[in-house]
């Protein structure tokens, strides 16, 4: 198939409109999962399909003459190695879900774009989650531009990056859980890596970011350059063997925040 944009879930209330990418062959620029209004609509990726594209997007943005956001677009990476030069989840959506398991998953993310879970006032429950097997790699191509966010803009509240046995890499120095969002969650269990250890990693930025959360759990791992918590932030630290390493920068906290630990690997 060749195209310029291929849109799942397209029309206000289309629901449960479903594709499954098994191998073969896909040309477009943007594959939009999730209009405005769209209900539960998503893409399975299986099998190493040959992908050409710029942008995935999982619930897109919302316009102002609409009222009815995307909810619960989704797409899964299974077993499949596949490039982009944007991912977005959760532009203006509720419920927003993007899974990788026993897959790679890499952005190209350099130049304008950012990579974000949860961007817009509104966006909330987005999720990316990198299970067993799965990693995710966010590579700025020495561009010196390409950010992280999760929950990017004021009102993009309770959006999570769970790393559940996965591996997240980022080679650049930014990344914020709540930049303006409050009540995001960074989450790492069972093995998982974060592997960026030339990064400042932020738990809450700007005033707006209320609440924000670091959890790790069982034998986790997060090397980083910089910690910083702001405005209310906590950083959870469940079962045996997590590790939190803080290079030849600074360990920041203020305004309330809090480190607990806690013997039992349930957060």
């Amino acid at each position: 198939t060749s195209a310029n944009h291929v849109y799942v879930g397209y029309e206000s209330q289309a629901k449960e409109a479903r594709v499954e990418l098994d191998g073969g062959t896909l040309n477009c620029k943007t594959m939009m999962v999730g209009k405005p209004g769209s209900v539960r609509c998503g893409v399975r990726v299986r099998g190493n399909p040959a992908l050409t594209l710029d942008e995935w997007i999982v619930g897109d943005a919302l316009p102002t003459n609409t009222a009815t956001r995307a909810s619960g677009p989704w797409t899964e990476f299974v077993e499949t190695t596949n490039t982009f030069k944007k991912l977005l989840i959760g532009a203006g959506s509720v419920g927003a879900r993007v899974a990788v398991s026993n897959a790679a998953v890499t952005v190209y993310c350099g130049q304008n774009n950012n990579f974000t879970v949860g961007r817009d006032a509104g966006a909330t429950g987005n999720v990316l989650r990198i299970g067993q097997g799965g990693v995710c790699s966010i590579d700025t191509q020495n561009t010196g531009k390409g950010d992280v966010y999760v929950g990017q803009y004021a009102g993009a509240n309770g959006n999570r990056l769970e790393i559940d046995g996965g591996t997240f890499r980022y080679d650049r120095r930014f990344m914020t859980v709540g930049f303006n969002g409050s009540s995001n969650v960074l989450s790492l269990a069972n093995g998982a890596r974060l592997e960026a250890a030339d990064m400042q990693l932020w738990i809450g930025y700007q005033s707006t970011a209320k609440g924000n959360r670091l959890v790790m759990r069982n034998n986790s791992v997060a090397p980083v350059r910089m910690f910083n918590m702001q405005y209310g932030a906590v950083a959870e630290f469940a079962g045996a063997g997590n590790v939190l390493t803080v290079g030849n920068e600074n360990v920041l906290m203020m305004d309330g925040d809090s480190f607990v630990f806690r013997p039992s690997p349930e957060a």
